[in-house]
């Protein structure tokens, strides 16, 4: 695939935090699925300080581009946590083009955020339990009921008004939906 940006230049396929992208290595831009930039927000693998390195030559493209797979003109949407940019969003492909730097901006807005201060929390706990403590909070969950639904939820989407709307417990999922306005 070609680089939105540098039109010419073929982009490369590359893991990252452990989730495949795809990187232009001349403007330095990703291309990511929706799943993808989900599980890169939750997955905190690089420490802050090297994220906001990322940031500091931060650009935004401001010409409209073209989705590298489908060449359909990708939409400009802006970026969640009042963040200063935009994210271009193909709505045929659902994949997102991320200019250099806002893919580490928008892992950093997630880290701070209070729910993603929790997730951080929650998994510095569970490293820090002992392997008899882990057992234990094993053995209890599997003895805990499942939880019954509430009446006028169905399947994780719950009603509002006259229609169901996903039930997003991440503030990553509630920002990707607002991103393609789901």
């Amino acid at each position: 695939m070609k680089c939105p940006v540098c039109e010419n230049l073929d982009m490369i396929p590359l893991p990252y935090e452990a989730v495949s992208v795809i990187l232009c290595p001349k403007c330095h831009g990703f291309l990511v699925t929706k799943s993808a930039l989900e599980s890169i927000e939750k997955n905190p693998e690089m420490k802050q300080s090297v994220l906001a390195m990322e940031t500091a030559d931060m650009n935004d493209t401001a010409k409209s581009l073209r989705c590298p797979k489908c060449h359909i003109s990708m939409k400009k949407r802006p970026a969640p946590h009042a963040l200063d940019f935009s994210i271009d969003v193909c709505e045929s492909c659902s994949l997102i083009w991320l200019d250099h730097g806002e893919l580490e901006a928008l892992q950093i807005a997630f880290e701070e955020s209070p729910g993603g201060k929790e997730m951080i929390e929650r998994r510095k706990t569970m490293n820090e339990m002992s392997d008899e403590r882990k057992e234990a909070l094993d053995a209890n969950i599997a003895k805990a009921p499942d939880r019954l639904p509430n009446p006028v939820e169905r399947d994780g989407f719950h009603l509002v008004g006259s229609r169901y709307h996903n039930n997003r417990y991440s503030i990553l999922g509630s920002i990707i939906d607002s991103v393609f306005h789901l």
